[in-house]
């Protein structure tokens, strides 16, 4: 297979013409036999048809051979003839002209036949017979006119000759015709590949370089493929700036902890605490990996939603039943199923149940199912309204306020927490967290067409509004 398209093109087309010659060449030569045939007939006709109306009495006998010598000319491919008299008598001419007559020929018809001699020489000839009243002898006398058939066939080889000139022409024509179109054709797409092909590894900006009609949709892909691999690396480079940021503050704090747990007499604070730092840097990478994971194309089905979250609230009972925080579920009747993914609708109950369990300070969390409607609610310390819209942003972490106090031994997390990049909108004193739950949350039910609003009633309160089935 060649690797070339414009080669292949031009093989085909090269293959194409060779058929064609072929198929004509067959043709051409039956047409120039024929041509050639039909003249050799008109001219032995011709000259059978004359000497017959020349035939004369010549004082009472037939006419001579050489009178006949005379009648027909000499010819690069001699005319030979044979004249038989009434009852199939010889009367002249040479013996070797035997034209085959069929045995329904009719007088004064021609009757045109080849045949091969006995030296292998191939002959055209002519049969007519006609009455001859002659003065002793009159009856039928049958005249048959032969002619080589070399003539002919050289008239067949010179019309070939032009005809293979004439094809080879066409086919060069052709060919030189075809390399000149296909390099216009292929003009706009070699101009495209050569502007890409300049581009650097960081240029991903979109083609702008006009192109023909039929070209346009291999552009409008590779802007689309620059599209995606620009959003893809922003996401990637993202990441990475995300994770790099919001590692540094736990890794710092395990750093000191760590010193200081080299001079303290009691170290066990200290390390309980840097085992909290090093769980919760795991847990924040894990769900920076779990936001830009590649997963924006889901299958999306019928979801019983009623029994979903039933069968999730049973799993995540045993955590809030420990921490004394009370977890209620609340169904309305009739729940009509929803469009989703059962995997995701499970991720977002997870992170919502998860961030009023251990962040929201709350006595009891309550799970109601209303139609399409999911809502997780709690009576913890919620979020002041100013910063109630930022919620679902990416690293915001809600302000607790006066609620709780820090432990001695967190006094340092805090601290060094604080001077990360928290939300300044809101005043308090923090409460730990990687602030992305929420985030995801909120994509999640964005990859399902879904809804999430958050509100404060009692605590906070998140809403996830589903598409009907």
């Amino acid at each position: 297979m060649l690797a070339s398209l414009r080669l292949r093109i031009l093989s085909v087309v090269a293959v194409g013409l060779v058929l064609a010659s072929i198929i004509g060449s067959v043709q051409a030569h039956r047409s120039a036999q024929d041509l050639a045939q039909n003249l050799q007939d008109q001219n032995l006709r011709a000259m059978a048809f004359g000497f017959f109306s020349s035939v004369t009495a010549s004082q009472g006998s037939w006419v001579t051979p050489e009178e006949v010598s005379d009648f027909i000319p000499p010819d690069v491919d001699q005319y030979f003839y044979r004249l038989i008299g009434p009852k199939g008598s010889y009367i002249s001419g040479y013996n070797f002209v035997q034209v085959p007559v069929p045995d329904e020929a009719e007088p004064g018809i021609a009757n045109f036949a080849t045949w091969t001699d006995g030296s292998g020489a191939t002959y055209r000839g002519v049969s007519i017979s006609a009455y001859v009243d002659q003065f002793e002898a009159p009856g039928w006398v049958t005249l048959q006119v032969a002619q080589s058939t070399r003539g002919a066939q050289g008239l067949v080889a010179e019309q070939m000759r032009s005809y293979y000139f004439t094809a080879a022409m066409i086919c060069f024509g052709v060919l030189v015709s075809a390399v000149i179109i296909l390099s216009t054709i292929f003009r706009p797409l070699s101009r495209l590949t050569q502007s890409v092909a300049r581009r650097s590894a960081e240029d991903l900006s979109p083609i702008q370089q006009p192109v023909p009609i039929e070209v346009r949709p291999l552009k409008e892909r590779l802007n689309s493929l620059f599209q995606t691999v620009r959003t893809e690396q922003d996401a990637k480079d993202r990441l990475i700036s995300n994770v790099a940021h919001q590692l540094r503050t736990p890794l710092t704090t395990i750093r000191l902890r760590a010193e200081l747990a080299k001079n303290a007499s009691e170290p066990r604070l200290h390390l309980e605490a840097l085992d909290r730092e090093a769980k919760r840097a795991g847990t924040l990478a894990g769900q920076l990996m779990q936001l830009e994971s590649d997963a924006r194309t889901v299958a999306l089905e019928e979801v019983d939603l009623g029994g979903l979250v039933t069968s999730l609230i049973e799993d995540h009972s045993m955590p809030f039943e420990h921490a004394g925080v009370k977890l209620r579920l609340e169904l309305e009747p009739g729940i009509p199923p929803v469009i989703g993914s059962p995997a995701l609708i499970e991720e977002i109950l997870s992170n919502l149940l998860d961030n009023s369990l251990q962040h929201a300070q709350a006595k009891a969390v309550v799970v109601s199912v209303d139609g399409p409607v999911l809502r997780v609610s709690d009576d913890g310390c919620g979020v002041d309204e100013e910063s109630l819209g930022w919620v679902f942003e990416r690293f915001f972490t809600a302000h607790a306020g006066t609620h709780s106090r820090l432990a001695d031994e967190d006094r340092s997390e805090a601290e060094y927490q604080t001077g990360s990049e928290l939300d300044e909108r809101a005043g308090g004193r923090v409460v730990a967290g990687s602030g992305l739950g929420l985030s995801i949350v909120r994509e999640y039910a964005n990859r399902m067409g879904a809804e999430a609003l958050a509100e404060n009633r009692e605590g906070l309160s998140v809403t996830i509004a589903f598409r009907p089935a």
